[in-house]
């Protein structure tokens, strides 16, 4: 007999189905326009719209339990993520850019 009963195929139909829909909708009809394009000032003149700097580091943010209830799970997440971080930026970074870490405490209070 087979592991794949009919019982599953219409619900998984449905579920590729609405994620389907899901993906080809959206938008709510406005068209913007991003990037390097120029605008045109109300005297005639071409001027570029601003650009944001920064110093090339890409940061990223974790939200771990070091303490509270939880705090025994956050020592081998926080070395999962500084070690993903570690072998990123000795393969080059992001785009040429290293990364940076900033973790924060997601745990609770109590004890």
């Amino acid at each position: 007999m087979s592991d794949r009963s009919p019982q599953w195929r219409v619900p998984a139909a449905l579920a590729a189905l609405s994620l389907l829909v899901a993906a080809c909708g959206g938008g709510n009809g406005t068209e913007t326009t991003e990037g390097g394009t120029d605008t045109t000032a109300a005297d005639g003149a071409t001027t570029a719209p601003p650009q944001n700097e920064g110093d090339g580091t890409l940061k990223i943010g974790t939200l771990l339990p070091e303490t509270g209830s939880l705090a025994f799970l956050g020592p081998p997440e926080f070395a999962g993520v500084d070690l993903a971080v570690q072998e990123i930026n000795e393969a080059g970074g992001v785009l040429g850019e290293p990364i940076e870490v900033i973790h924060g405490d997601s745990g609770d209070t109590s004890t």
